[in-house]
C-alpha cells in the first residue's frame, strides 16, 4: 500500500532505506493493550511487535513525558469525550491531555491514527471542544495513519491541519473469530427455522447507525423464510425505539444486550448477510469483524467501503448509493456467496504490522518538520481544574 509524503508523492522520501530498515524503534501506544474498547489495539500492536518494534502500552497521558519512546501513537482522541462524567470533567480531561502532549520530548515523533473524524456525540459543547482540540494536536502531529487507502484524502480534507503530514492508509487488521459458540446454537436460541435466511446487524445499537431505516425497509420485504436480526448493546432510548418499531413484524429479532466476544462472533455467523447501513463514519471495525467471520456485507458507498470491495471482491462487499431499499436488500441476499471466505491475507495483523512498521521507521528517520508545539493559554488555564 502506498505511503504518502507531505507533498502527496509516494515513496520513502530519500531518508536512507538501509538505515530505516535497520532501525529498532520503541513505540508507545495510547491507549495500549489494557484498552477494553475493542480488540483492535491488541491486534494492531501484535502486528507491530511481530515486525520487530518494541511496543509500550501507555494507559494514561500523564506518562507521555517519561515514556522514553521514539514514536507515540495516539488512538481515539474522542475517547476523552466518551469517558467524561460531566462537562467539567470533560474540560479537565482535555486540559490534562493537552498538558501531557506539551510535555512530550521534541525528539519523539507523534503519529495520530485517525479512527474517526469527530466524536459520535454531537452535543454543541463537544463540537466546540473538538474544534479547539484539533489545532493543538495537528500542530504537534508528525505523521498520520488511517485504516484504508481511500480515507487518507478524506482525513486531509476534513482536518486541514494534517495536510502537511506524511500519511499511510494501512488496512484495519482482521479479527480473530471464536468458535466457542456455534451459529446453529444462536439460531436455535432465536427460534430461526432451518433454511431461513437471516439479514443481520451485530454491534452497538445506536440511533445514528440507521437501524430504524433497516427495520422499515425489511418490513417491506415479502416472501417466506426471511429474518432480520439486530444484536448488541443499546442505550435505553435506542432499545425502546427499535423494539417498538419491530413489534409489528414477528420476523424481526432484537437482541439488545451486551454480547461477550464468543456470542458476538456467533451472532455474526448466524447471519447470512450483514447490513451496515451507516454513512457518517470514517472506518468501521464492525465491517472488518463481519468479513473476519466470513460474512458478506451490504453497506452504503463510502471511501472505506469502496476500498474493502476492491480488496476482497464485490461478492463479499456490496455497496449501494442513495437510501436503502427493499430491492437492494433482496438483491444482496440473493447474491450471497455460497461457501468459501473472503481473502483477508493483507488484513492479517502481521502483514499490517510490517507495512506500518516500515512507515514508522521512515517517520523516525526523517528530519522533523517545524510544525510548532501545542500552545494555548486557554488550555493551560483549564489544566488547573484538578
Amino acid at each position: 500500500m502506498a505511503q504518502v509524503r507531505a507533498d502527496g508523492e509516494e515513496g520513502v522520501g530519500g531518508y536512507g532505506a538501509a538505515e530505516v530498515r535497520a532501525a529498532r524503534l520503541r513505540v508507545g501506544s495510547w491507549p495500549g493493550r489494557e484498552s477494553r474498547y475493542n480488540a483492535f489495539v491488541v491486534n494492531f500492536l501484535d502486528g507491530l511487535q511481530a515486525a520487530g518494534l518494541e511496543v509500550v502500552s501507555l494507559p494514561d497521558p500523564a506518562v507521555f513525558a517519561e515514556a522514553e519512546v521514539d514514536i507515540l501513537i495516539l488512538h481515539w482522541l474522542e475517547r476523552l469525550f466518551w469517558t467524561a462524567r460531566s462537562d467539567l470533567d470533560l474540560f479537565r480531561r482535555v486540559a490534562r491531555f493537552v498538558r501531557a502532549l506539551q510535555g512530550v520530548p521534541e525528539q519523539t515523533r507523534i503519529v495520530w491514527l485517525v479512527h474517526n473524524l469527530a466524536p459520535h456525540e454531537r452535543r454543541p459543547l463537544h463540537q466546540w471542544m473538538w474544534r479547539r482540540l484539533l489545532p493543538v494536536v495537528t500542530r504537534r502531529a508528525d505523521a498520520v495513519l488511517t485504516l484504508s487507502p481511500g480515507t487518507v484524502d478524506q482525513v486531509r480534507r476534513a482536518i486541514p491541519g494534517l495536510s502537511g503530514c506524511p500519511a499511510l492508509g494501512c488496512w484495519h487488521p482482521a479479527y480473530k473469530v471464536s468458535s466457542e459458540v456455534s451459529a446453529d446454537e444462536i439460531r436455535r436460541k432465536l427460534g430461526v427455522p432451518e433454511g431461513d435466511r437471516v439479514i443481520g446487524y451485530v454491534g452497538n445499537l445506536r440511533s445514528y447507525k440507521g437501524l430504524d431505516a433497516v427495520i422499515e425497509v425489511f418490513s417491506q420485504l415479502q416472501g417466506p423464510g426471511l429474518r432480520l436480526l439486530l444484536a448488541g448493546d443499546a442505550a435505553t432510548g435506542d432499545r425502546e425505539l427499535l423494539q417498538a418499531m419491530a413489534a409489528a413484524d414477528s420476523r424481526i429479532m432484537i437482541e439488545a444486550q451486551r454480547l461477550d466476544p464468543a456470542e458476538y462472533d456467533a451472532h455474526l455467523k448466524a447471519s447470512d448477510l450483514i447490513v451496515a447501513p451507516f454513512r457518517d463514519y470514517l472506518h468501521s471495525g464492525s465491517m472488518i469483524h463481519a468479513l473476519s467471520a466470513g460474512r458478506p456485507l451490504l453497506t452504503p458507498d463510502t471511501p472505506f467501503a469502496r476500498d474493502l470491495a476492491g480488496a476482497v471482491g464485490r461478492g463479499w462487499v456490496t455497496t449501494y448509493e442513495g437510501p436503502l431499499t427493499a430491492e437492494t436488500l433482496r438483491v444482496a441476499l440473493d447474491r450471497v456467496p455460497r461457501g468459501g471466505a473472503p481473502d483477508l491475507t493483507a488484513f492479517q495483523p502481521d502483514c499490517v504490522g510490517r507495512e506500518v512498521a516500515a512507515f514508522l521507521r521512515e517517520v523516525s528517520a526523517a528530519p522533523r518538520q517545524a510544525r510548532g508545539r501545542p500552545q494555548s493559554s486557554a488550555w493551560s488555564r483549564m489544566a488547573g481544574f484538578q
